[in-house]
């Protein structure tokens, strides 16, 4: 460096110390982001809220509370309507749960992430799926399984890891999330969805009312949990806490139980609350208008948002789809007279085929869908429906279902029109009965540019089941390329390409899954162990089940497919040890050492399996199937004298037991030796009970040497004492 730059670095140094000291001043002066904590609940009532109600009730007095109309009473949609502000034919272009937002919407959290935002979600629903694009702009969330993130391989399905149930009770939501905001109570701004679904598999209860009134307080304890947690870590103060109903239920008014079926007050009003350390919103009338309310008490702007002006009412389908309603649902006895009793009776009877449905009566709720049918004449729902319900596996052989199934198909084939809803509908219905030739026609038939994301995937979902994957997989990668942000949609195709056997397309997809964060997750990462291996890329392989293993480490998939690579490698040891990881957990030794041997027995590691078994023995000596794996496992190994000494001490310890003789009996048919079996097997008869008897006899190990040789005979002629018989012969 010259002397002539050297003068220079004193001009350099006050000019930093002067930008840092600018860029302090400024920082300091900015407040700081606020915390936005949005809980959300379908079927919320605006005239739940009451004396039952503590929680609620005292946000509405404490906070603002506003009332709302959804614009689509149905779950999907209005959260839809809430994230993006659009109106749903605007956003989405579907009004059932088959949504799937369209690219390119942006949703409340991809506005909060650009803002610096840590986004994070704890849903107690699994409907709300990675596949309805409403998990976009979020970094992480807990959710349980929905029908797009199940594992592929049926081992994994069957043995190691069963598919949860697509639910979780509030307090299990408020109790994750309670976790969140601890964890998150000094790192700057936090948005947390939080979404409490309770309410709607209440109404399918025997008595919906008292069921939803019971959810109804479960849900008001779990908002009372939250608001503790951000009072106990000292976050009340910097968090916009906002409670937003999406949709009411009928219960039974107007013969609606549920919601999505008809406008009526109870199932639009939709209830907001409010609690705000940066004052109040505006008065608003539809759910579509609070997002940029919200990020105005967060000091953001929605710059996403051209027009908070009110949308006009929109419908879910199922209305028009049932009714033949044109464009916009009525309310009941609104410009239709006199039909106010006939479409109560529809409701009526379709609610009681659901339940007949969900009781297991499904003739029962064909019967109910067809006479629903008979009083909507230009409806297509009900008759589907009732083909749906014939399609179940107890009515295949019945003559009745099969009768009104074939008449049915006929009727439903040449209905016209059909729109696509309907057509998506048929074909799962046709499926179910069998028709696949019918189904897949029917799937062709459709114009895959007319359709919307969600119905395209509708569309993936019916070819998969129909085993036209190629067909699947261009509608899915399409649909990838479309959607930037869409991990869900590479995951599946990597499904699909290593069902096809393509290990190198699904390690791919699965990697470029990973590379989005919030997708990162321990089934992901099995699945990308899954097709290293196949690849016989085995260090990339176990790399991967081990980062599965950190997320996660009660998954025991990865353990044995771990297992299964070591022992391939010929590590015995360590694959035992992963074979021992991969096993149910229980409290009883000797069942886990049980368990634990036979496992390694198929894996074709005896002396791995021999440990087990003695670290079993030792915990239980008298246990019978310890003893019995044990002798049979040194019998198979060809340790004929180690086995006949097992045999000799379980004798020691139950000299009065027959089990012992009956084991020795079989291990010396297994060398051989007939005399010493049916020696055995004279042993065995005389401290055997009856209940051996037809042990014994049927044994296929003893008459296997031919139904005329001495030992068959010998076990065909196994005749214990009864209980009244002298041990003496």
């Amino acid at each position: 460096m010259t002397r002539r730059h050297l003068l220079f670095l004193p001009l350099f140094a006050t000019a930093a110390l002067a930008l840092g000291l600018l860029l302090v001043t400024s920082s300091a002066c900015r407040p700081a982001r606020k915390n936005l904590v949005l809980v959300t609940i379908p079927g919320l009532r605006a005239d739940a809220i009451g004396p039952q109600t503590a929680t609620l009730e005292e946000m509405t007095e404490q906070g603002q509370a506003l009332e709302t109309e959804t614009l689509c009473p149905v779950t999907l949609p209005s959260l839809a309507g809430l994230f993006s502000s659009k109106a749903p034919g605007e956003a989405y272009g579907v009004f059932d749960d088959s949504l799937r937002l369209s690219p390119g919407v942006t949703t409340l959290a991809a506005i909060l992430r650009g803002e610096g935002y840590r986004n994070l979600a704890v849903l107690g629903q699994g409907r709300v799926s990675v596949m309805s694009g409403l998990l976009r702009g979020l970094d992480s969330f807990v959710s349980p399984s929905n029908p797009f993130d199940q594992p592929l391989l049926a081992d994994e399905k069957s043995r190691v890891r069963p598919a949860a149930r697509g639910f979780y009770g509030a307090s299990a939501v408020a109790d994750r999330a309670s976790v969140i905001l601890r964890e998150n109570a000094d790192k700057g701004p936090l948005f947390l969805w939080v979404h409490l679904a309770d309410l709607q598999p209440a109404i399918l209860e025997d008595r919906p009312k008292q069921a939803y009134s019971e959810a109804l307080q479960e849900i008001d304890s779990a908002v009372a949990f939250l608001r503790n947690a951000l009072r106990s870590y000292g976050m009340d103060s910097s968090t916009v806490l906002a409670v937003v109903s999406l949709h009411g239920e009928g219960l039974g008014e107007g013969g609606e139980v549920g919601h999505g079926l008809t406008l009526a007050e109870a199932t639009l009003r939709t209830p907001v609350l409010i609690e705000s350390p940066a004052g109040r919103v505006e008065e608003i009338s539809k759910l579509t208008q609070l997002r940029p309310q919200l990020l105005s008490l967060l000091g953001l702007a929605d710059s996403a948002t051209t027009s908070t002006q009110a949308a006009d009412m929109q419908t879910t389908s199922l209305p028009e789809r049932l009714f033949g309603w044109p464009q916009l649902a009525r309310k009941i006895g609104d410009e239709r007279p006199g039909e106010d009793e006939a479409l109560s009776r529809v409701l009526r009877l379709m609610h009681q085929a659901y339940s007949d449905g969900k009781a297991g009566s499904h003739l029962d709720a064909a019967t109910h869908f067809l006479e629903a049918a008979a009083l909507a004449p230009t409806g297509l729902a009900p008759r589907i429906e009732a083909l749906a319900s014939l399609g179940r596996e107890e009515l295949k052989d019945d003559p009745a279902a099969s009768t009104m199934k074939e008449t049915l198909v006929t009727e439903l084939l040449s209905w016209a029109p059909r729109g696509t809803d309907e057509s998506l509908d048929l074909a799962r219905a046709l499926l179910g009965v069998e028709k696949r030739s019918e189904a897949l026609a029917l799937l062709e038939s459709l114009q895959l540019p007319d359709l919307t994301p969600g119905q395209r995937l509708r569309l993936a979902t019916l070819y998969v089941e129909l085993g036209a994957l190629e067909d699947a997989l261009e509608i899915i990668e399409d649909e990838a390329g479309n959607d930037r942000d869409a991990p869900e949609l590479s995951e599946w195709a990597g499904d699909l390409h290593l069902r096809q056997g393509n290990a190198y397309r699904a390690r791919v997809a699965f990697e470029k899954a990973a590379s989005i964060p919030r997708a990162r997750n321990a089934n992901l990462l099995a699945k990308t162990g899954d097709a290293c291996a196949a690849l016989d890329d085995h260090d990339a392989a176990l790399a991967a089940y081990a980062e599965a293993l950190s997320l996660d480490d009660s998954y025991r998939y990865p353990h044995f497919r771990a297992g299964e690579i070591l022992r391939s490698m010929g590590d015995k040891g360590r694959a035992a040890d992963a074979f021992l990881k991969s096993l149910p957990p229980t409290d009883d030794p000797a069942k886990r050492a049980l368990a634990g041997a036979r496992l390694l027995l198929e894996q074709e590691i005896p002396e791995a399996s021999r440990i087990e078994l003695q670290r079993g023995l030792e915990k239980d000596p008298h246990n019978v199937e310890l003893q019995v794996a044990s002798v049979r496992l040194e019998a198979l190994s060809g340790q004929a004298d180690k086995a006949r000494e097992l045999l000799t001490r379980w004798k020691q310890i139950d000299p009065d037991s027959p089990l012992p003789c009956l084991e020795e009996a079989r291990f010396e048919a297994h060398l051989g030796r007939e005399d010493a079996a049916i020696a055995a097997l004279d042993a065995a008869e005389r401290k055997a009970g009856p209940g051996l008897k037809a042990v014994v006899r049927g044994d296929p190990l003893f008459r296997s040497r031919g139904a005329d040789s001495a030992l068959a005979k010998r076990a065909a002629a196994f005749s214990p004492r009864t209980a009244g018989e002298s041990r003496s012969r």
